[in-house]
């Protein structure tokens, strides 16, 4: 069984309100790659709903240390994507990467100091 994809709503995974799934395919081959959950309106709107509340204390909060949350995400981001892309025998040697050898999303080298 493929693991299931659920949605992170208001700090916790959770399933569709009204219970359904489907399978993510590979493009290229058809494979089924994973299940995800087939998310609808109440979806939405209960996701629409907790970023609005997170919205007022994130607002408030100094932009240094809003810089400081992004940049540790963005570090955890890049950090758990290489066992994903070291997996995938569709990639190369420096996939993922563009020109400078830096990672695909950090055009200005942020994350790896160039």
């Amino acid at each position: 069984m493929k693991t299931l994809v659920k949605n992170f709503i208001g700090g916790k995974w959770v399933g569709a309100h009204a219970g359904r799934t489907f399978d993510s395919r590979d493009p290229a081959t058809g494979e089924v790659v994973g299940r995800c959950v087939d998310s609808g309106p109440e979806d939405i709107d209960e996701a629409v709903k907790a970023a609005t509340e997170a919205f007022e204390s994130w607002r408030r909060m100094p932009a240094p240390r809003r810089g400081e949350i992004l940049f540790r995400v963005a570090e955890r981001l890049v950090r758990d994507k290489k066992p994903w892309r070291a997996r995938d025998p569709r990639d190369g040697e420096g996939a993922g990467r563009g020109k400078g050898g830096r990672a695909r999303g950090d055009r200005h080298g942020l994350l790896h100091g160039g």
